[in-house]
């Protein structure tokens, strides 16, 4: 299937509606992780996922406020076909002294990738932080070894601030794990 012109697709906030297609997503992209492409993720046993389960999770975070509650979570999703085929997603941070900061990840599958989304979902993602008075930070980590995104995070001035090596270790490689954080005020 070809890849499809940014016209053709529709990337918008994601609903609870949206959960089943996000799990869907999020199941294709993190298998494809080492499979035949880069290690971005320390996916273990895809086969021991509950769809049931994350799908019923996935509702309840994006049910709640964003507000200072420590269980939202808000995701921004590509939709080509009738399916999910990358996504952003923020999602606040569980402890009550850090709720100034949320958690940001963006992953997007193979096929779909360098043909701008990337920055599609920086703009929106970060400009909707901004917009929330109690966010000061996004957070995030990348993989050293993902020099695509690492590139593309920069460029929205996110700040590298530490490297914990040999974080994980996926499929016999050693990843070395980049953590990054850009100030929203």
């Amino acid at each position: 299937m070809p890849a499809p012109k940014k016209e053709s697709s529709l990337i918008r906030l994601a609903t609870p509606d949206d959960a089943e297609l996000f799990y869907d997503h999020t199941f294709r992209h993190m298998s494809e992780s080492g499979n035949n492409d880069l290690i971005f993720h320390p996916v273990g046993d895809m086969k021991s996922w509950k769809k049931e389960e994350n799908v019923a999770a996935i509702k309840e975070r994006w049910g709640y406020p964003s507000s200072t509650e420590f269980k939202w979570e808000r995701a921004w999703a590509l939709f080509v076909d009738n399916q999910i085929v990358g996504s952003a997603n923020i999602r606040a941070n569980p402890l009550p002294a850090a709720r100034h900061r949320a958690t940001f990840a963006i992953g997007i599958e193979k096929q779909y990738r360098n043909q701008g989304f990337g920055k599609l979902f920086m703009t929106r993602a970060i400009g909707w932080a901004k917009d929330q008075p109690f966010l000061d930070w996004l957070d995030l980590n990348a993989f050293l070894n993902n020099e695509k995104a690492i590139a593309l995070y920069k460029s929205f001035e996110f700040k590298e601030i530490g490297t914990t090596v040999d974080i994980f270790r996926v499929k016999g490689q050693s990843i070395d794990d980049i953590h990054m954080c850009l100030k929203l005020r």
